[in-house]
């Protein structure tokens, strides 16, 4: 496995994986998705054949001391396989690197009870998040699908 940065050309390969969890990204998700491979930073893992992106992530710059992770996602058992736990790593060092101090993401909070997004819940606490806000109606969510504010120091 290889992560690669900034690398705009795997947009339709991470477009791809989005829409093989529909569980997690919908209609709504999907415009918002583009808009990030766009205009923010991505960070794609790679396959060693650099064919198929396990993983990838989205950071945006919020502030000269905070960034946030707009998009994340992997597949399949790739979360504890650790593509995930690598990338998020690799983004975190860098963000730090350029004088970040806190990394943050929105995921759907976990008390919503729907199911597929506590993985990821529970991998995000692993990786030291902790949640600060719960959000619903958050604007541009589904009303009674909460957002939570997780947040990280670096």
């Amino acid at each position: 496995m290889r992560i690669e940065k900034n690398e705009k050309k795997y947009a339709s390969k991470c477009q791809a994986l989005a829409r093989d969890l529909r569980e997690h990204f919908q209609a709504l998700d999907m415009d918002a998705l583009n808009a990030s491979l766009r205009d923010d930073l991505v960070y794609a893992a790679l396959d060693d054949t650099k064919q198929t992106v396990l993983a990838f992530l989205c950071l945006r710059r919020t502030n000269a001391k905070a960034a946030e992770i707009t998009h994340f996602a992997a597949g399949g058992d790739k979360w504890t396989a650790g593509a995930a736990a690598a990338l998020l790593d690799r983004a975190a060092a860098d963000a730090k690197t350029k004088g970040a101090r806190l990394l943050s993401l929105k995921a759907v909070d976990p008390g919503t009870g729907y199911a597929p997004f506590r993985a990821a819940w529970d991998f995000c606490a692993r990786q030291g998040f902790v949640p600060v806000a719960s959000i619903d109606p958050f604007p541009g969510w589904e009303p009674g699908r909460a957002c939570a504010v997780m947040v990280k120091i670096l």
